[in-house]
């Protein structure tokens, strides 16, 4: 696994996370009347969305700092083609 994938992954099920709180009207439901003001599921959800936000810029830091050491992308290690630049400039040539 790339070692970005892991990485990828937390973001994702922190969006997702937060979006299940919200959808599922999680401690209002539970709770009638206690959580009408504060921690409602709405602003639980906020705070799932900045931490996933958080997450993706750190992971772009991650990246950067793996591609300067490494020479090659985390996520696709050395799989392109020495000649597709050449391939890109044909397409643009035809258009």
């Amino acid at each position: 696994m790339a070692p970005i994938m892991w990485r990828l992954a937390l973001m994702g099920v922190t969006y997702v996370a937060g979006a299940m709180i919200y959808l599922h009207k999680a401690p209002e439901r539970f709770f009638p009347g206690k959580f009408d003001l504060h921690f409602n599921s709405h602003v639980i959800w906020h705070f799932f969305v900045l931490a996933a936000a958080l997450v993706h810029y750190y992971n772009h830091f991650f990246m950067y700092e793996y591609r300067t050491q490494h020479n090659t992308c985390p996520v696709v290690p050395n799989h392109v083609p020495d000649d597709i630049f050449v391939s890109v400039d044909r397409m643009a040539h035809h258009m």
